[in-house]
């Protein structure tokens, strides 16, 4: 018979008193492990949720910019603008909108889950194409709008159409594959006239409605008529094209806008004051940027956008 003494029994009892201690330790630390992880996770849970939060604030308040261009002129307007957006998932974000200057602009969004926020600010360069009744990306000379001095030159890009959109809005009757020349003293389009090359205004044209989109270029020749008016707006898409008019005896007017990429070129007549004017018409320039790309007269050069942590 085996006969444990007192003297072992106490050191089993110190094991198990030990055992018991590590255990709980380890239970104690894996518990504390668990606890972090979850707490991390819903740290980035709801920090995600809020940056995304402020994607969709900045996102409508780009959204809502480019609308406005539909609206104003002068987008100066929503300087100084906030607004608060419910964003989903019991997410918001606050936007503000300032304008460094006339062509630039910063937009604010902080999004917000929970007690978490995130920040992102975006910076947009700029020009509003409605603003001007001469847009160019080349050289504007002898030339004038009415009001005076809505002219930009050396314009750093062009408005955005899809040329197939235009071209499909124009067939059957008023597309040409080649050149127009017109040489009667009406020519009446519906909307828009869309010419592949060249658009020519004969000396005996002398009224001309609806908007032309022109892949080359654009030529007035001399007249004797005392007037010549076109009413809409000019667009020449081709890069390095020009809108040329020769030398008249009376000045020659369009009513609404010219955009082109390339150069405005008027003549001056050495014994009478003659020229181009535009007169400056929004609601006809706004009549083509509703075919823009981005359905309005903005123009984005360049942009950049930076994340608060």
């Amino acid at each position: 018979m085996c006969v444990i003494s007192k003297k072992q029994d106490g050191f089993a009892l110190l094991n198990t008193l030990i055992l018991v201690l590590f255990l709980g330790i380890m239970g104690t630390t894996l518990a504390t492990l668990l606890l972090a992880d979850m707490r991390s996770q819903s740290i980035n849970i709801y920090s995600s949720r809020a940056f995304y939060a402020a994607r969709s604030g900045l996102e409508y308040a780009i959204r809502g910019f480019m609308e406005q261009g539909n609206k104003y002129v002068n987008l100066a307007v929503l300087h100084n603008y906030s607004e608060v957006v419910a964003t989903g998932n019991g997410t918001r974000a606050k936007i503000t909108i300032n304008f460094v200057n006339n062509d630039s602009v910063r937009i604010k969004s902080v999004g917000y889950s929970r007690q978490y926020s995130r920040t992102i600010i975006k910076a947009l360069n700029f020009s509003n194409v409605s603003q001007y009744a001469i847009y160019a990306t080349g050289n504007v000379k002898n030339v004038s709008t009415i009001p005076n001095g809505k002219i930009k030159k050396y314009a750093k890009d062009m408005p955005f159409f899809d040329t197939d959109v235009l071209r499909n809005l124009a067939k059957p009757t008023q597309y040409f594959p080649g050149s127009l020349v017109i040489k009667f003293p009406f020519y009446l389009s519906k909307d828009i006239t869309f010419v592949e090359k060249n658009l020519i205004f004969k000396k005996f044209s002398w009224l001309n409605i609806g908007n032309f989109v022109v892949g080359e270029n654009v030529l007035i020749k001399k007249s004797p008529l005392p007037f010549g008016l076109s009413f809409g707006t000019m667009y020449l898409f081709g890069q390095h094209s020009h809108l040329y008019i020769q030398k008249q005896i009376f000045n020659k007017f369009f009513f609404g806008g010219v955009f082109v990429d390339g150069d405005v070129i008027g003549s001056i007549h050495p014994f009478f004051h003659s020229r181009l004017y535009v007169y400056y018409n929004l609601n006809a320039i706004r009549r083509l940027m509703r075919y823009s790309l981005n359905g309005g007269p903005i123009v984005v050069h360049n942009s950049t956008w930076d994340v608060v942590k």
